[in-house]
């Protein structure tokens, strides 16, 4: 009878706030894709060394561009 009693009680819980559960399994599923990474580098890490790579690139684009003009004015 507790048994019935208690699994009625998780039924209902659970029909009322399934959003609750939805939500605790997408955040552990995006910590997971997006946070968590044991052995390589994090998202976020890939993307502030792909930003670093890109702003040295920009820096010697506008060296070379420095030159260029310095070689047409002379």
């Amino acid at each position: 009878m507790l048994t019935k009693h208690w699994t009625l009680k998780i039924w209902v819980l659970t029909k009322t706030y399934w959003c609750a559960g939805v939500w605790l399994i997408a955040s552990y599923f995006l910590y997971k894709l997006f946070l968590y990474k044991k052995e390589e580098e994090t998202f976020s890490q890939t993307i502030e060394r792909k930003l670093k790579a890109v702003d040295e690139e920009i820096k010697m684009l506008e060296q070379q561009h420095y030159e260029e003009q310095c070689e047409l004015e002379e």
